[in-house]
């Protein structure tokens, strides 16, 4: 060991290994092997993932739902045990390059702007080793705040009551 630096490379990923500690000051006294510290270290070159596209959920549903509000409510279920931070981001994210906050199964995401068309959240995980997700696993949504128009033609109501006496509205259109 050189300057305080193990090249885990060397250690296999998933494997506990022993390490003895000793140091040695300028004048060349070392620690003595009853004074040293051993720790034991478990290298993890595993990135966590989610398991499938269904754990990641927006407003309840894995992608396909509408939402006339730009506040969402998000859940992801069943992240890895090791995951302990997450990134969101709307449309593309790169799981190296994000900013990660602490891991939260469920919270609010406010969607960007006022544009009606479908949405889609990417979350990237991180876990206790700082291995990252190679890609982040994505959910979407429809935001649509527009009513629905009524036809360009005058709507009338007729009532017509039927031989039981139960009153029957019908709606009809005509061109005006």
């Amino acid at each position: 060991l050189v300057g305080g630096v193990v090249n885990a490379g060397a250690l296999g990923n998933g494997a506990a290994h022993t390490v003895r500690v000793r140091l040695q000051d300028n004048a060349g006294n070392v620690t003595s092997v009853a004074d040293s510290k051993t720790l034991v270290i478990t290298v993890d070159a595993t990135a966590p993932a989610l398991v499938s596209n269904g754990d990641l959920r927006i407003n309840g549903a894995n992608s396909g739902g509408s939402t006339s509000s730009s506040s969402v409510s998000v859940t992801i279920s069943n992240p890895p045990a090791d995951a302990t931070q997450m990134a969101v981001a709307e449309g593309a994210l790169s799981c190296a390059a994000a900013s990660y906050v602490p891991l939260s199964t469920a919270f609010t995401f406010n969607l960007s702007g006022a544009a009606q068309t479908t949405r889609t959240l990417s979350v990237c995980l991180k876990d206790r080793a700082g291995n990252t997700t190679a890609a982040p696993q994505t959910a979407s949504i429809t935001f649509d705040t527009v009513p629905p128009a009524l036809p360009g033609a005058n709507v009338v109501v007729i009532d017509n009551a039927d031989a039981d006496n139960n009153a029957n509205a019908f709606l009809t259109s005509t061109a005006g």
